[in-house]
């Protein structure tokens, strides 16, 4: 597993893909909402899928984590980056997805500073355009 956290704990979460960053944030309701405002509701199925997704990942193998080495396997500028934040905007988890390597993706658990290398489907199926993350897409003009 690459993530520790349990979804019940997670209140807010940046995706941050280099060309455009979202914020998506859950209300006491439990439902979400994309943007700090919380004038957009989010589509509550796309985001508990994506905390999901993250605690389905699967470590193909494990990479020592250097610090001076970040650049090599791309994660000093890394693709793409999610941060899980609870209660307080605590920081749960921050990952980041790195260069590809055949088949694979180095991803950095930030939090615990653990390099892995995974499938390069976690990196295609945690992709969204912001009209994908919007409720009732198809009725909103994003």
């Amino acid at each position: 597993m690459v993530v520790y956290y349990k979804r019940e704990d997670i209140e807010k979460i940046v995706l941050d893909y280099k060309d455009s960053m979202f914020v998506c944030i859950k209300d006491s309701t439990n439902d979400w909402f994309l943007g700090e405002d919380r004038s957009v509701p989010a589509d509550k199925e796309k985001i508990e899928d994506i905390i999901t997704k993250f605690r389905s990942i699967r470590a193909l193998e494990f990479i020592d984590y250097n610090e001076n080495k970040l650049s090599q396997f791309g994660l000093a500028k890394p693709q793409m980056e999610f941060v899980f934040k609870g209660r307080n905007d605590d920081i749960i988890e921050s990952l980041a997805f790195g260069k590809i390597k055949g088949d694979r993706i180095y991803l950095l658990n930030k939090t615990k500073k653990i390099i892995f290398l995974v499938g390069t489907d976690s990196l295609y199926e945690l992709k969204f355009k912001k009209s994908e993350l919007i409720e009732n897409n198809e009725n909103t003009n994003v």
